[in-house]
């Protein structure tokens, strides 16, 4: 099974410097992802087990830049 998630992933220091389109018409919960960005997906990935079947995958969306410490998450 699979389970996939596009929770909020922007560091809380860098929602200024989203672009407009962005920043102005979205909920700030659904961009701040906390100081490193990676609160929320910590929280699902550590829940995730519960979840899914045995061998299922979590799969989600983050940066380029927060890649390697989200796959750590």
């Amino acid at each position: 099974e699979i389970l996939v998630a596009n929770v909020p992933y922007v560091p809380t220091g860098d929602i200024g410097l989203l672009p407009p389109e962005a920043r102005d018409h979205e909920p700030l919960v659904t961009l701040d992802g906390g100081p490193d960005g990676l609160d929320v997906l910590r929280r699902v990935a550590a829940e995730a087990p519960a979840w899914l079947a045995p061998g299922g995958a979590l799969l989600v969306e983050t940066s380029e830049r927060q890649a390697e410490r989200a796959a750590g998450a």
